[in-house]
């Protein structure tokens, strides 16, 4: 019954972040509501795949802004094609750090926005370097990540700092040291990741501490809707119109 065990392993972290990990999670709402309340804006850096998860979902927030990278190159495939080549690019320590920097370049930042920054592991030149050019900017951070596994491992940054340990808050996934949760007797390694579940569940608990928080304040968030029910796309449409105008 491992799929039992996995529910029962999800339950449990479910509980930990319900009570004790309750509190990060109140506290970057209330950072996000004040910077949104004040004319600032949301944004979201995400190095895995939880990229998209609250980005134009039914019952999201409208205006969230990904910071989104993306490469596109397209080549005739050759007759012999090497199937042992890499995609994508290959990146140094340092050159991760540079590319970070002139990622958020690029982007519309501004002093009192806040980012939230979600890694699992937290580790990496790029995530670091990210977030502390975010913060050079004015920006607060929030971060996403598994505390204890980001703890096992080394940075990869050159300042030896991991995510967690730069952020104004940290939202801690709960996760274990390499993600895997459940060991199998004949299998040398464990089983069944957290992390998937664990940061769209946090992500989620997130934004509806935001809308309490903005509602608090007597800001009526614009939340998108289904497109899949009758209207939906035209009430999106509307809805970001309005966010846009109104800039919440």
């Amino acid at each position: 019954m491992l799929g039992k065990q996995y529910i029962d392993k999800i339950r449990e972290m479910l509980g930990q972040l319900e009570g004790s990990g309750f509190e990060p999670i109140h506290q970057a709402a209330h950072v996000i509501a004040d910077s949104i309340a004040a004319g600032g804006s949301l944004h979201r850096f995400d190095t895995g795949h939880m990229r998209e998860e609250p980005i134009h979902r039914a019952g999201g927030l409208c205006g969230v802004r990904n910071i989104d990278i993306a490469f596109e190159v397209t080549h005739p495939k050759p007759p012999k094609f090497d199937k042992s080549r890499k995609a994508g690019i290959e990146m140094n320590g340092d050159e991760e750090e540079a590319f970070a920097r002139y990622v958020l370049n690029q982007a519309h930042l501004q002093q009192g926005d806040v980012l939230i920054a979600n890694s699992n592991s937290g580790k990496t030149g790029q995530v670091v370097e990210t977030a502390l050019a975010a913060q050079k900017a004015g920006l607060k951070v929030v971060a996403i990540t598994a505390v204890a596994f980001s703890q096992s491992v080394p940075s990869l940054h050159s300042s030896g700092k991991r995510l967690c340990e730069i952020a104004d808050v940290t939202i801690d996934t709960l996760g274990v040291p390499g993600d895997a949760a459940l060991e199998v007797e004949g299998i040398d390694t464990k089983v069944l990741p957290t992390s998937g579940v664990m940061s769209a569940l946090v992500n989620w608990v997130l934004t509806g501490e935001i809308i309490d928080a903005l509602i608090a304040r007597g800001i009526t968030p614009e939340v998108f809707r289904s497109i899949n029910l009758p209207g939906g796309e035209e009430y999106n449409t509307k809805a970001e119109d309005r966010f846009n105008e109104r800039g919440i």
